[in-house]
């Protein structure tokens, strides 16, 4: 087949992709950022017996550590951290994508785009069976 050459990217659907997609990268991160301190507070600080959420609080001048309502506080507090967190992983994200693909349509106009190029049916070996159906509407979506 022919090499084809990526003219324009559409600013609105790179928006939507990457907003997507940096939307579900905060949210995987930052459950594995919400254990690691878990981990850190809840058995690090414990294991020496220190109080580190408590310090000003009046339970820790009478010899307690962290009760019932600090851990609701900071439980309350990891959620709508990781909330925010993937808000505004998916405004950023968006806003990136939107801006890469501005620049990339100021940049196919002065140097040309990227060169792509597919390989015919036949060549294309995968184990799914659902591919070739796909590479064959694009093909046949190519050659119209």
């Amino acid at each position: 087949m022919g090499k084809y050459v990526l003219q324009r990217v559409d600013i609105g659907s790179a928006f939507k992709v990457g907003a997507v997609l940096y939307g579900l990268f905060s949210a995987v991160i930052g459950l594995f950022v919400i254990a690691f301190y878990g981990l850190i507070f809840g058995l690090g600080f414990a294991s020496l017996g220190v109080n580190t959420f408590a310090y000003s609080s009046s339970s820790y001048y009478y010899g307690g550590g962290l009760d019932g309502a600090g851990l609701a506080a900071l439980c309350i507090a990891a959620a709508c951290g990781y909330l925010i967190s993937i808000i505004t992983g998916v405004i950023t994200g968006g806003l990136m994508a939107a801006l890469l693909a501005f620049f990339y349509n100021l940049t196919v106009r002065w140097f040309g785009g990227l060169q792509l190029e597919f390989a015919s049916l036949g060549a294309v070996t995968t184990k799914y069976p659902t591919s070739a159906a796909m590479y064959a509407e694009i093909e046949r979506d190519l050659k119209a």
